[in-house]
């Protein structure tokens, strides 16, 4: 199909789609492998850490990971369960804000005990969830979540990304600033820009970028997926 051909089918949807700026900053950790030393969570990215994700032991006890925030009691906190004991295991779609039980200690993603019990949101081989963070940054609180995988057990825990509301006080949908399907330019948004990048591959294309559904073309399935993601 030419490009001029499919000029016009676009314009109506264009017209629908509203463009907004987000105000959630995201950060990819790339996998970090949670062994041993603890890893540190920058979640504003000011240099300084504030959350910390870290395996641990004791025994007579058992062994585990816990999420925490770095200063205790300096305000940032964790979403937990009603006792405080287990990091709350959010899902995608999920709000994290001021209604939800916060813990300003840590608490634990996943506990295996001597005896072999295993408990916490990320009990299970596979489990994908995400721990709700609250950072108190220049007297203010500011919501965000942080997404770990539990890849083998309770020396297997992934921390895979995380991001943060920057307007103070304001609930943040957990997964909100996830790389979206059709920001082929990578700056956050999916508007004309990144609609010129597609049709400029239209056509057979082996791992383009542009293929947005990975079927070896960018079709008008690939423009359906971007449209849908306009803004």
């Amino acid at each position: 199909m030419r490009i001029t051909a499919i000029a016009s089918s676009i314009g109506a949807a264009l017209l629908a789609c509203a463009s907004t700026n987000s105000d959630v900053v995201y950060v990819d950790s790339n996998d970090t492998l949670v062994a041993g030393a603890a890893e540190l969570i920058d979640l504003d990215g000011n240099g300084t850490t504030d959350f910390q994700v870290y395996y641990g032991s004791a025994s007579g006890w058992g062994s585990f990971v816990a999420v925490g925030p770095i200063q205790t009691f300096a305000g940032n906190g964790v979403g937990a369960n009603y006792s405080g004991l287990y990091t709350t295991g959010y899902d995608n779609g999920d709000v994290f804000g001021p209604d939800e039980i916060i813990r300003l200690e840590p608490s634990l993603a996943i506990f295996k005990s001597n005896s072999g019990v295993v408990q916490g949101a990320w009990a299970a081989i596979g489990a994908e969830h995400y721990a709700g963070l609250r950072l108190l940054k220049d007297g203010q609180f500011h919501y965000g979540w942080l997404r770990l995988r539990n890849a083998s057990g309770v020396t297997g825990m992934y921390i895979l990304d995380h991001a943060y509301e920057t307007t103070p006080d304001l609930p943040i949908m957990i997964g909100d600033g996830l790389p979206v399907a059709g920001d082929l330019d990578g700056d956050g948004l999916v508007d004309g820009v990144d609609l010129g990048l597609l049709l400029g591959a239209w056509g057979p294309c082996t791992s383009c970028a542009a293929d947005l559904d990975g079927n070896g073309a960018v079709d008008g399935a690939d423009l359906g997926l971007l449209l849908a993601n306009w803004g």
